[in-house]
């Protein structure tokens, strides 16, 4: 291990002894392990990437004795996640041994700030070495969350977190994604369904995903009656890819009815049922106490006739900030034009429509509904089906358009600045990015760069760099000249551009106020003096 290394990870545990405030998310595991985001869309802090540091295991200069100690006092960590560790049994030439692992679940149990968050990823260590006796506060733990993504997970492993799931009531947050080898056998679902049945009881649970791994119709049944209950917590619920069917939809959807606490919802197995689909989600919309403001339904299927209804449903529940829906091949421009009725007075903040094949026609649609939109800030949309056309710079000039139109400075001012990513699976147009990044800031600082750099351009040096303000109401041009002046990292140097060829051809407000008419021929006062020097 070159120094280099040694000396990043020696300033990555330092950083943890610090209390950094900006490390609140510890990772350790094999070199380029990324964690998995514990953040959903429903919650109400920003859905964004923490700051995290990575402790590769790879690196056999760390003293973990050290670490654990870090972890143990740390008064600002709030996630510790391990990703693609196997067991290494003490006595070998690994820097990174079984004991050290156990060590680090404890310094997690024995933290006793904020940090609740555990995350599983990609291992591969039997559960009883995990939250074996010496670690058993782990499970224990006040406020736990506990994610296991894509880890090699066996029913005794189930058991384990059956026993401590029985014997308490401090689980906030359960996440399970995937499982790899044990997926199908028996022993596994059954031990699964035993595990849910028990975490129903756990009143704290603010959380439960379950993604990858088959249920049984008696697991959503305990999930209905959780949802039920008059002092559930429950605030998000995700259930993926699990074998199951419109008619478990159904019994989610009827022990919503008084439901106070649900904030974001996702389901996924409607087995392409579009019809029957959409009128349950009509349906669980139509609830007087919902609160829900997330809702992810692929897999629906959604054509015309749904879409339409939908659109209507929506508009109508008129909460949702963020929506994921599956707009089937046979949707046609009716549906796209029901659906860009709903987007223009929504308050989404989110659209995903990823796995949807989109095209120009739907594209320039989808601009003129979000001309006016002042809600949002990011679409994922997807790729037509093999052997059709995509969407072309053509279309993709609609949606820059609305976000800089260079009409008048009125109609830049009064362009879309909220909208600032658009995921798609082609690249976008280098205009298009650069529209879109200059809606990362506040809508202010966005209108000042459009109009700035669109009707000030620099190629204008001179007289005509400053035309707009020529031809203002001279009531308006002090209010006008402080807009642009103002000092803004943003907007860069264009603005200073601006101001300097305002004062430098300010005897032309003196002398001619705001009739343009009178000058709009005359020579730059610089190309006078060139021409009387000459």
């Amino acid at each position: 291990m070159n120094l280099n290394v040694r000396f990043k990870s020696l300033r990555k545990i330092e950083r943890i002894e610090a209390n950094d405030p900006d490390v609140l998310v510890l990772a350790i595991g094999y070199e380029g392990f990324y964690p998995h985001a514990l953040t959903k869309e429903w919650e109400d802090q920003e859905n964004k990437d923490e700051e995290f540091e990575l402790l590769s295991i790879q690196d056999d200069s760390i003293d973990w004795e050290r670490v654990c100690t870090a972890i143990k006092r740390s008064k600002v960590l709030k996630e510790l996640h391990f990703g693609g560790i196997r067991v290494v049994p003490n006595g070998n030439d690994s820097n990174f041994r079984e004991s050290d692992l156990r060590a680090l679940m404890v310094a997690f149990a024995n933290n006793k700030r904020q940090l609740t968050k555990l995350a599983l990823n990609m291992i591969s260590v039997p559960f009883e070495i995990l939250f074996n006796e010496d670690c058993s506060g782990v499970l224990q733990k006040s406020g736990l969350c506990l994610a296991i993504v894509n880890c090699e997970v066996t029913s005794e492993d189930i058991d384990v977190l059956i026993d401590h799931a029985s014997r308490g009531d401090n689980l906030v947050r359960f996440e399970f994604v995937d499982n790899g080898e044990g997926l199908f056998h028996l022993a596994f679902l059954m031990a699964l369904g035993v595990l849910i049945r028990h975490l129903s009881n756990h009143h704290q649970l603010e959380v439960l995903s379950i993604i990858g791994a088959v249920l049984y119709h008696t697991s959503i049944t305990d999930v209905a009656s959780m949802l039920q209950r008059p002092d559930t917590k429950l605030v998000g619920l995700e259930l993926e890819s699990n074998g199951i069917g419109v008619d478990e939809f159904k019994t989610i959807v009827e022990s919503l009815s008084t439901n106070k606490t649900l904030r974001g919802l996702s389901y996924d197995n409607f087995n392409d049922a579009a019809i029957e689909s959409a009128q349950l989600i009509d349906r669980l919309l139509s609830h007087k106490d919902l609160r829900l403001v997330m809702l992810s339904t692929s897999g629906a299927q959604i054509a015309d006739p749904e879409a339409a209804m939908l659109s209507k449903c929506f508009d109508s529940y008129g909460k949702l900030t963020y929506l994921q829906i599956d707009l089937g091949a046979t949707l046609t421009m009716s549906g796209w034009n029901a659906l860009g009725d709903y987007i223009q007075s929504s308050r989404l903040s989110v659209l995903d429509i990823s796995d949807c094949g989109i095209e120009d026609e739907a594209i320039g649609l989808f601009a003129n509904a979000i001309k006016r939109n002042c809600t949002l800030e990011s679409i994922v949309v997807g790729s037509s089906d093999e052997g059709e056309r995509d969407v072309t710079k053509e279309g993709w000039d609609s949606i820059a358009e609305v976000l800089c139109s260079k009409t008048s400075i009125m109609e830049t001012y009064l362009s879309n600045h909220t909208l600032y990513e658009i995921s798609s699976s082609e690249p976008l147009p280098d205009d298009l990015k650069e529209c879109l990044d200059s809606n990362c800031g506040t809508k202010t600082q966005a209108a000042r760069w459009k109009i700035v750099h669109t009707h000030f351009p620099e190629s204008c040096i001179g007289i005509g760099v400053i035309r707009p303000f020529l031809e203002m109401d001279m009531k308006l041009l002090p209010q006008a000249m402080n807009w642009v002046g103002k000092d803004d990292e943003l907007v860069g140097e264009g603005s200073w551009t601006v101001m300097y060829e305002l004062v430098r051809h300010s005897q032309l407000f003196v002398e001619h106020g705001a009739d343009y008419s009178a000058y709009s021929k005359m020579r730059s006062p610089v190309k006078k003096r060139q021409r009387i020097t000459k």
